[in-house]
């Protein structure tokens, strides 16, 4: 299994400030979203005079928290963002139409319902 790394903050900026720099050094897997590239030029050239070396260790980062406290160019790895793209490759309706906890009160009914027979 691929080794895992869980990294936190005391801020969301803080945490933002960690996926710039892994942006800017390459270090964050190549998706077929095309807001990550653009973040990482933005990243390179808004950032840094001179862009970090790039490595061939790349990492899949996925970012929690408050999309409303999340910098923009970090967006695209937010796990709501990440399970509503899951979720629409499989044709189910994505979390943007249903509220996550409403799917949990759905399951929950439904264990109810099964632990009653």
């Amino acid at each position: 299994s691929k080794p895992r790394i869980l990294l936190c903050a005391p801020s969301n900026a803080g945490i933002d400030e960690v996926i710039q720099r892994m942006l800017r050094a390459g270090l964050i897997e190549e998706t077929q979203n095309p807001y990550i590239a653009a973040a990482e030029s933005f990243a390179q050239t808004a950032l840094s005079s001179s862009p970090l070396p790039s490595t061939k260790a790349k990492f899949k980062v996925i970012r929690i928290g408050r999309s409303s406290a999340v910098h923009p160019f970090a967006q695209s790895i937010l796990v709501d963002k990440l399970v509503d793209d899951e979720l629409s490759k499989e044709g189910f309706e994505t979390s943007r139409h249903l509220n996550i906890s409403s799917i949990i009160n759905k399951i929950t009914a439904v264990d109810q319902e099964l632990f009653a027979l």
